[in-house]
């Protein structure tokens, strides 16, 4: 293998990626580490011409939202180009739909409730330290 190619596969592995929320203060590192892969894998989707096809797509985000975040409610449906902080400090309740290019802001713990519509290009800052218990 060539040094190009070589760094053009590096360029895949997320073990060789570095993302913003690694420098944050807040950071719970065993929890960083346990979602940083599927953060990865959600943003280089979003940067293919898959992220296009709409029903793939929501199917392919609700399957990484039910690993990634706390609580991924029934019927979610997440658009392009969300970014996420962490992820792992996310609930969302049922029919919650996000819009494109919104930014969930999960360095404290962000609850959205059941059947909520967040709209393009905003962003959502997370408001407790704590999980809610009205889910679990």
């Amino acid at each position: 293998m060539t040094p190009a190619e070589r760094v053009r596969l590096q360029g895949y592995d997320p073990c060789d990626a570095t993302l913003e929320s690694e420098y944050y203060a807040e950071k719970d590192e065993e929890r960083f580490e346990r979602s940083k892969h599927l953060r990865w894998l959600w943003r280089q989707f979003d940067a293919t011409p898959m992220a296009d096809n709409v029903e793939f797509a929501l199917r392919l985000r609700q399957m990484l939202a039910n690993h990634l975040f706390d609580e991924a409610g029934d019927g979610l449906r997440l658009f392009k180009r969300i970014t996420l902080s962490y992820g792992h400090n996310i609930e969302m309740g049922d029919n919650v739909v996000v819009h494109d290019d919104v930014h969930l802001d999960d360095r404290g713990y962000l609850t959205i409730g059941d059947r909520v519509s967040i709209s393009d290009d905003a962003h959502v800052t997370a408001t407790t330290t704590t999980p809610s218990t009205r889910r679990r």
